[in-house]
């Protein structure tokens, strides 16, 4: 069972047959394009993005959420085993 947590790993190097992403797309016919970074660095780039400004946010508020949850789960379970230690 332990090998499969390998499996997502290896199957993209074996259905491309070990090829880089040029490669690949020569091979279904179309030609690897260049992006020149235009204004700067990729992560000046990146955060032009509106996308990972909205991942960014989802991810705050989803772990907040959890923890917060988690949090008051907790505490209420500790609560509840002290209640039955101490009251008879």
């Amino acid at each position: 069972m332990a090998s499969l947590r390998y499996l997502p790993e290896y199957m993209p190097k074996v259905n491309f047959k070990l090829g880089c992403d040029t490669e690949c797309l020569a091979q279904i016919g179309q030609a690897a394009e260049e992006k020149e970074l235009v204004g700067g660095s990729k992560y000046k780039e990146m955060f032009k993005l509106k996308a990972l400004h909205t991942l960014a946010l989802f991810a705050l508020v989803y772990v907040g959420v959890e923890v917060t949850i988690g949090g008051k789960s907790r505490s209420m379970h500790c609560r509840a085993v002290y209640d039955d230690t101490v009251r008879p």
